[in-house]
This record gives structure tokens, sequence and C-alpha cells, in this order.
């Protein structure tokens, strides 16, 4: 019974170095999709259009410095040479997107959330791949009538985020 007991704690153990052998290995296949994204140059009119949206805000000219790849940009994400995900957030100075990113045809994820926006371009229903479009603590009030074209959104966020002040008393009030 021992011998018994012995051998299912060393099979539990095998099982558990297993079952960590195998999310390690998941990582490391994550990692190698990352550099393989990382590694494919990206298409020129893609940069074309992160370029002048570059321009556009001043937060974006620190975040994306030229001495740098667009693929090391922070908040850009490539796929295949393509833009896949855009993170803005919190690049209060943006305040309008040029019509080019229309042109970001593979972007999935666009997220404008804390940006000084007060419109979008109509250029953004030929964002046929995007899936999540997220607009909260902007100006925004109305929505160009394009992003009805926008079949394969699934997530549209408009809302406003809740933020703590802490006022000079070292009380947290929500807002």
């Amino acid at each position: 019974l021992g011998e018994l007991d012995s051998e299912l704690q060393e099979i539990s153990g095998l099982q558990e170095r297993g079952s960590h052998l195998q999310g390690a290995l998941k990582k490391l296949e994550e990692e190698m999709e990352d550099l393989r994204a990382r590694s494919v140059e990206p298409a020129a009119e893609q940069v074309e259009a992160l370029t002048l949206l570059r321009g556009a805000s001043e937060v974006l000219r620190e975040r994306w410095p030229e001495d740098k790849p667009p693929n090391e940009w922070r908040g850009v994400y490539f796929k295949e040479g393509q833009v896949s995900e855009l993170s803005l957030f919190m690049c209060r100075t943006l305040k309008s997107l040029p019509a080019e990113v229309g042109g970001l045809r593979a972007l999935t994820s666009l997220d404008l959330t804390s940006t000084s926006l007060t419109t979008l371009p109509a250029e953004v229903g030929g964002l046929r791949a995007l899936t999540s479009l997220d607009l909260c603590d902007t100006a925004i009030t109305t929505l160009p009538a394009e992003v009805g074209g926008l079949h394969a959104l699934t997530s549209l966020n408009l809302g406003i985020r809740r933020r703590a002040e802490v006022w000079s008393s070292g009380t947290v009030r929500q807002l």
C-alpha cells in the first residue's frame, strides 16, 4: 500500500510538471507569434497613416519617436505587416483623427479613451475588421453613419470612466 501511495505521489508530481510545461510552451508559442508579427516589415500605407496620426498629437510624437520603427511604437500592434490593434489611450492632445486611419483595414481594436476627440472621420467606416471601439471619456457626441456598417464590431464603449479625485484632506471622492 505504501508503494502504491508513493507511485501515486510520483504520478501527481509528473502531472503537475507536465501542466507547468504546457503553460510554459503556450507562453513560448505566444512570444514566437509576437516576434513573427514584429519581424514582418509594416506595409508602407500603414506607416503613412501612423505617421500622419503621430503628427496630430504631441503625446504621440513622444510615444512614437522617429528614431524607432513603427513596430516598436507603444500602443501599436502589427499582425503580418498590418496594424491590428491601436491604443491611443490618454493622448489628451489628440483632437482629431486623420482620414487615413480608415486605411488601417486589418485594425480589430481601436482605443481612443481619454483623448480630446470631438468627432470621428467618416473613414472609420472602412475599418471592416474592427471588433472593438473604445470612445470612453471623449467629447464625441455623435458617430458618423458609416459606423453602422462595421458589421464585425462587437464592443462599442461610449461610457465615462469613473475617476477618483483626491482632495487635499486626503479623502477620495468618485467623480
